[in-house]
Parts: structure tokens; sequence; C-alpha cells
């Protein structure tokens, strides 16, 4: 049976999972860890591409990326590509370290994101890789710890997370604290498995439906069913990463303002003007949700609500 390709789509939030083959360490020594995270935070900054939480486990790894302006098979190609001819020099193997193709969901940021960075969150204390939150917190290779402040990677976009609790920094981490003790003490795993659509309809008779169930893609149907209409129909994306790019530039252009100024604190009249007909664009124009606004110019989700209103009527 032939696979399914890829589905990759821009501005999107892809949860990846790579695992060992046949189960086997892809990590010996911590040294190995810090090499792989080095070369993931370089190849974000390289290629564009946002990478909002990770859990390295001994013998697979959980990366949620948001799909920059390049592709997602790009990144996770020269990542494992990357890491496996390292691993294999310094071991003194051959042949494949990574079972078959990497797993990649592309998933509903608005309903899925904050689950998403749980459950990736959560993997070394399911895994007894570590023991409890307070063991979770110091450890280097996932994310918890840098979310809180705790610890620190100039190249992880941790306001995208951030920015769903609370505006300010600090009311934000806590916020996010005590999501994950709550789901700590679940401990549910939130059943992420992919194929929105099916669990939409779970106990519906509508067969027809219920095949329309896609493991590539989790969220809800309405969600499922618009991503599965595009990748048949080749319909390109309505919100490609080109889009926030050129509303940036005409904002620039039109407002002369700036980048330091439009995504800076500064209270001059122009770039306030400017940021609310930049977020208004980007909802007009652009077709960016509010929450992926507030994502990108680290506002909270109020706030980007009211700028889109002054700005429509610049």
């Amino acid at each position: 049976m032939s696979r399914m390709p890829r589905i990759d789509a821009p501005g999107y939030l892809h949860h990846v999972v790579a695992r060992g083959i046949e189960g086997r360490e892809i990590f010996k020594t911590k040294a190995d860890q810090r090499l792989f995270l080095d070369r993931m935070g370089n190849l974000s900054q390289a290629t564009g591409t946002p990478v909002c939480s990770f859990a390295l486990m001994p013998n697979h790894i959980h990366l949620l990326l948001r799909r920059g302006r390049s592709p997602v098979s790009t990144f996770m190609q020269r990542l494992l590509t990357g890491h496996a001819v390292f691993f294999n020099n310094k071991y003194e193997r051959s042949g494949h370290l990574f079972q078959n193709r990497y797993k990649a969901i592309i998933c509903d940021s608005d309903a899925y994101l904050l689950q998403l960075v749980v459950y990736i969150n959560l993997n070394p204390v399911r895994g007894g890789v570590v023991e409890s939150l307070s063991d979770l917190k110091k450890y280097e290779f996932a994310s918890h710890g840098y979310l809180l402040g705790a610890r620190r990677l100039d190249w992880l976009d941790s306001k995208t997370v951030l920015v769903n609790f609370a505006e300010k920094e600090g009311h934000a981490r806590e916020a996010y604290s005590q999501f994950i003790e709550r789901a700590m003490d679940s401990m549910d795993g939130f059943g992420l498995n992919g194929g929105g659509l099916r669990r939409s309809i779970k106990g519906s008779g509508d067969q027809k439906e219920r095949h329309s169930s896609d493991e590539r893609k989790l969220g809800a149907a309405v969600f499922v069913k618009e991503i599965v209409r595009r990748a048949n129909d080749g319909a390109p994306d309505v919100r490609p990463a080109r889009a926030f790019d050129q509303v940036l530039e005409a904002i620039k252009r039109d407002f002369s303002v700036s980048e330091e100024e439009l995504f800076g604190r500064t209270r001059i009249k122009k770039a306030v003007n400017a940021r609310n007909r930049f977020a208004y664009l980007l909802s007009r124009q652009a077709g960016m949700t509010g929450s992926e606004i507030a994502r990108r110019l680290s506002k909270g989700r109020s706030a980007v609500s009211k700028m889109i209103q002054k700005g429509e009527l610049l």
C-alpha cells in the first residue's frame, strides 16, 4: 500500500514524532542530546521554522513546529540526517537510525495547541525519565523548564505558547504552570492520535464521514475537512507564509515605520496606527485568525481584537 503524501500547510502547527529503529536508542549520552538541541536551534533559525515545544526521549523525539518559510520536511530531513550521521560516526555503526518516516500531524492550533504542549512536555514523566514536575522543570531536554523561565533557549518560540495564557510574561508562566499541574493530576494523555474528524463524529452511523478521518490531521471536523479539501483539490493555502511578509512590507511602506517600531513597544502615533492596520490586514487579507495574529505579534487575543477594530477605521 502506497504511503499518503505529507501535508505541509504554511502557518499551521505540526506535531512531529521520530522514533529509533526497532525502538533503539537515538541518544546514548547527555552530550548527544545537547548536540541535537544545538542542531535543532541552528536549523530553526536557518529555515525559519519556529519550534514551540519539544521533548527528547532516549529512543524518540516529540516536536511541535510551525511551518515557516521552508517546508517542515526540509527542516526534519536536515535535522534527522545530521543526527544520524553524527551518531553512526561516533558509535561506529551503519544503517538507519530512525524508524521509517517520521510521523507528522498537522494541527488545529486554536483547539489543540495547549493540549499538545502539555502532551509533549509530560512525555519524560510518562516515560519515567523524570519522576515529578519539579524534576521536569530542571530537565534540559524538554521545553517545560524553558517555558517557565527556569532555563533559556534563545531560539525557542515560547511566545506562541505563553501568549495563550496571559499578555504579561510572568502571569503567563504562572498560568501555564497551573495548567500543566492540573494535567499532571489527570495524566490522561489527551488521546492525541490524529484523525480529528473521526473523533468529532464518534458514535455516528455515517460510514462515509467516518472514513474521511485522516491520521495526518488533528483538529475539529471543520478544520479537518478544509485541510482535506485543499490537499485533494490542490488548492493553494489561503494563508501562505508569504502573505504575512507581503502585508508587513506594505505596512512599513505606507506608514514609514521600521520593523523595530512595528514590533516594539513605542507609543509613537504612527507606530500604533501601523500596528492596528497591520492586525486588520492580517485578519482580512492574509486570512489569519486572531490567535495566530496574537502569537505573531506577541499580543493577547483581546488586545488583537481591539487592534483589528481600530485598524479597520484607518
